[in-house]
Parts: structure tokens; C-alpha cells; sequence
């Protein structure tokens, strides 16, 4: 999908019919009897007119999107930024400049602040579920864990933030990127590597409590036995942790060369700062949301800890050279402004409010708005990569066939930006994710499953691949280039400060302008 819009959309006869959900949900791999009107095969079966239940209205054209959010709570700098990535594409389609859906079509947004509280996230999705097709946000895990349940009893998908493996394994919550487990087992693959130029790796990790770091930890421990590299140390800290001195003397103890930290912003600064005291300093290697692009600026992190980082990740970065970033930057310069500082939760965000659009584009194709309809929609997305910015996905069947295509990035940051150092790959020891019965609604003590691991059917083509222009080899020792820039100090508003931890398990941390 080399544009945001894949064709050009038909004609509707505009008419609308409500049908409601279904008494009794259904378990339905591969939404093929879902009571959608638009369910049918062929054209012939599909409505003459197109139908609409919740949050689709047909007279003035317009979609209403749920969007759940942590704009007050102790996710809030990253919360307001994933805000901001849903008014961006909002605002971008209702200038009429997007193409994303057919002229005339509005995107609204119904928001709630939940502040990362599951009793006000359950709250907030009551008071707006009949007023939205779907909710293209929900932010926070424990935010998002408390409404599972009732997606299907309201039939109602629902984007979420987190990349958690258990949630791409329910139909309910499809992902929009790598899970934290496949960036695990990719950032295990190039140690492994690596090791003939620097000796046999001795692994180690540090990881939250909750689905995000069980999720590293799984990740972590399968690819290290598949390469033959021993997990010497393996430390949990809890979210409201805020000392970790006895963590990080515990993997600098083991021995560790290389260690993992499946952390958020908050604690991945006050470990690399203990680490810095000890004279410790392994090769770290941070998953997705451990990283906060305020850690560019000047004297955050220690500059020995910052010239021997590595982040493992499934997301593009801001500004990179890769098909469908000048869209979101020619959005970002019409409607940005409002927003501040360009920060990478934001373009995160709006890469999956194109998915949840995309979705919608084929429900008005099928003449099907109906939320049986529009998860239909979603099943004939095979090939969703918003414009070239992500490896392929596949959302044909649940398990979603999401990509498990991550790659290892090093901070460039004088620039703000970062250096592929190892391109996109599926991990070696990557389970086959069978296509079978879909899973129950995950509950927060639930281990990752390997069912939940995406398969390498939606790997990407060569095509698809971002660009390599700025790529090092593979066996490239960390350079002065990666060390602390010369710059401006943080702000105190930018700063992400140790008190101010999250209580989230697997949330993008805040970022201001790299992916």
C-alpha cells in the first residue's frame, strides 16, 4: 500500500438502517458469520445502501471516534502526545487534503481523560460507547485491561496503545506494531551476532512488573536459549519503583556485557544513572517505550550509558525517509502548531488512527458502517502499512498476522534522529503463531502466549522497506557520534522525572522526535 488510500472509493447511495449488536457475541477467527449485512461474499450481497448503527452519521458524513486518553495522570506527557497523533489526522481529514475517505467525510473525536485510572477509563467508555463506531484510542494498560470484557459484549473494537502480546491475540484489540516480545527476541538476534567480535554475550534484563515486561522477559529468555547465550541475570522492579541501585548491582554482579531494559522513561534514567555510579557499562538495549526523546537532550543520561544505547523497535521515526512520512509531515506542518514540540507518541499515534481509518474506508466500500460490519472491514486489511512507514501487517484472522519485523536503532543525538544498525528482520526463533481460535479477553496475570506471536506471512517485500541511507553495519562499535550532543538543557516540562513514574505496564514512553 504505497498510498494512505488504496482506490478510489465508489459512489454511495447514501441511506442509513440501524441494526444493533447481537445478543450473543460470537467466537469468530476468521469473521466469516458475524451478522454483518456487508458480510456476503460477492458485491451482490452486500446492502444496496450503506447501513450504519453506532457513531456513523450518514446525513452529514460524518464518523465519531472514541479516543480514551491520559492527559492528567502519571502517563500524561506521553498521553497528551498519543492525543495529539488522533487530533492531527483528525484535523488533516476534515481539511479535505488527506484522500483518506471519500469527499465529504469528517473524522469527530468523543474524548475522555482517564487519567490511567481503570474505574475512570470503565467510566468514560459507559458514557460514550453508543456514541462511537469503535474507539481509536485507549491508553494505558491497566486502563485498557478493565474494558476487555466489554468489547464483546458491545461488539466494539479498540486500538490500544500497548504492543502487549496478549492483546494482539483477542479480536477486540487489534495492534499496530511488533509486540513487545518480538522486539525482545530481534534485540537477542544481533547479540547473538555480534558475538563473534566481542566475545560470547552474557545476557541480563530488567524489566517492569505487568504485561510489558513479561512480555521482554518471554521474548528475551526464548531467543537467548535458540541462539545458546546465557540469561545471567534477569532483575523485575515494580511500576512505583523508584530506587533500583539494588537492581542494577545485582546484573553488574552476574557479569552481564549485554542487558535488556524492558522499562518505562522514568526508570530507564534512574537505572543507567546508577549504572553511570557503579562504573557499570554493558551494551544496553531498550524496547519501544523504554526510550523518551527528551533523553537527546544534553546531560539526561549519562554520556557513557547514552554512546552504548540501542533501541529495538517495529516503529518508523520522526522524519524518516520512507514512503508516506511526507504525508503525516505535510499534516504535521498544516495543524501542528497547536501541539508544541514534535514528539514521536504523536506520529505513533496517528500511524494507527490510518489503520482504524483504512478499516472505515472499506466499510463504506462494502456499504457497511455497522460495527459488525466495520470489524469485517478490518478482516479485509491484508497488507496495512500506512503508506510505507511500517512492514506489512496482515488483519485477515485472529490471532492478527501483525508484524513481528523490528529492528535495532542507534541514537543520533545531535541530530535527534537515529542510525539503523540492524535493518528489519522476524526473529529467529519466531513461533509460527497458528491461525486457530481466537483468546479470550487477556487478564493481567496471563503469560504471554506463543499464540499471540505474529507469524512472518505479513513480512514486508523489499519494497516496503524503510531506506538505508543512514544504516552502519551490524558490527558497529558505538561512536563519539552517539554521545551526549552539545545542545539546550531539558526543560522541567520535558524532563521525565522520577517521581512522575508511570503506573502503566506497557505504554510508549513520551518522545520528542524519534521513533
Amino acid at each position: 500500500m504505497r498510498s494512505l488510500r488504496t482506490a478510489a472509493v465508489a459512489t454511495l447511495v447514501l441511506a442509513v438502517t440501524l441494526v444493533g449488536c447481537t445478543d450473543t457475541p460470537k467466537t469468530d477467527p476468521s469473521h466469516i458469520d458475524n451478522n454483518a449485512p456487508g458480510s456476503g461474499p460477492t458485491a451482490e450481497e452486500r446492502p444496496k445502501t450503506l447501513q450504519g448503527d453506532y457513531g456513523v452519521h450518514v446525513e452529514d458524513k460524518t464518523l465519531y471516534m472514541g479516543v480514551l486518553n491520559d492527559e492528567s495522570g502519571p502517563q500524561a506527557q506521553a498521553g497528551k502526545a498519543w492525543a495529539n497523533g488522533k487530533r492531527l489526522l483528525s484535523l488533516w481529514i476534515n481539511s479535505g487534503k488527506s484522500e483518506l475517505l471519500p469527499e465529504g467525510w469528517k473524522l469527530e473525536l468523543i474524548e475522555a481523560d482517564h487519567a490511567s485510572d481503570a474505574k475512570k477509563s470503565i467510566q468514560a467508555y459507559q458514557e460514550m460507547k453508543d456514541k462511537v463506531l469503535f474507539f481509536g484510542t485507549s491508553f494505558g494498560e491497566p486502563a485498557t485491561q478493565a474494558l476487555e470484557k466489554m468489547l464483546r459484549e458491545d461488539d466494539v473494537l479498540l486500538y490500544p496503545s500497548s504492543l502487549s502480546s496478549q492483546a494482539q491475540a483477542y479480536e477486540y484489540t487489534p495492534p499496530s506494531g511488533a509486540s513487545y516480545k518480538a522486539e525482545a527476541m530481534r534485540a537477542m538476534d544481533w547479540i547473538a551476532k555480534e558475538r563473534r567480535a566481542s566475545g560470547t554475550p552474557r545476557a541480563g534484563i530488567i524489566y517492569r512488573q505487568g504485561r510489558y515486561g513479561e512480555d521482554g522477559l518471554a521474548g528475551w529468555t526464548e531467543a537467548a536459549a535458540a541462539a545458546g547465550i546465557s540469561v545471567v541475570a534477569s532483575e523485575s522492579v515494580r511500576p512505583e519503583q523508584k530506587d533500583f541501585a539494588s537492581a542494577v548491582a545485582a546484573v553488574q554482579a552476574s557479569g552481564a556485557t549485554h542487558v535488556l531494559l524492558t522499562t518505562l522513561p522514568a526508570a530507564t534514567r534512574s537505572i543507567l544513572g546508577a549504572a553511570a555510579k557503579r562504573s557499570y557499562a554493558p551494551a544496553w538495549l531498550v524496547n519501544t517505550p523504554a526510550w523518551s526523546d527528551t533523553f537527546f537532550a544534553r546531560d539526561v543520561l549519562p554520556a557513557a550509558a547514552l554512546a552504548n544505547l540501542y533501541r529495538v523497535s517495529g516503529m518508523p521515526y520522526w522524519g524518516e525517509k520512507v514512503p508516506g512520512m511526507e504525508k503525516f509531515l505535510a499534516a504535521w506542518d498544516s495543524h501542528g502548531s497547536a501541539f508544541g514540540a514534535t514528539d514521536c507518541n504523536t506520529l505513533f499515534s496517528f500511524v494507527q488512527g490510518l489503520l482504524a481509518i483504512e478499516a472505515f474506508r472499506i466499510a463504506l466500500e462494502r456499504n457497511d458502517a455497522t460495527r459488525s460490519g466495520y470489524r469485517q472491514a478490518l478482516s479485509k486489511v491484508s497488507h496495512f502499512d500506512a503508506g510505507g512507514m511500517l512492514p506489512p501487517m496482515d488483519f485477515s484472522e485472529v490471532p492478527f498476522r501483525a508484524t513481528n519485523r523490528s529492528r535495532v536503532l542507534r541514537p543520533r543525538s545531535a541530530e535527534r534522529s537515529w542510525a539503523v544498525i540492524g535493518d528489519y528482520a522476524a526473529p529467529v526463533a519466531a513461533p509460527a503463531n497458528p491461525q486457530g481460535e481466537q483468546a479470550e479477553p487477556p487478564t493481567a496475570e496471563a503469560a504471554p502466549t506463543e499464540k499471540a506471536a505474529p507469524t512472518e506471512e505479513a513480512e514486508p517485500t523489499e519494497e516496503a522497506k524503510p531506506t538505508e541511507e543512514a544504516k552502519p553495519t551490524e558490527e558497529a562499535e558505538p561512536t563519539e557520534e552517539a554521545a551526549t550532543p552539545e545542545g539546550a538543557e531539558p526543560t522541567e516540562e520535558g524532563e521525565p522525572a522520577a517521581e512522575a513514574e508511570p503506573t502503566e505496564e506497557g505504554e510508549p514512553a513520551a518522545e520528542a522526535g524519534g521513533g
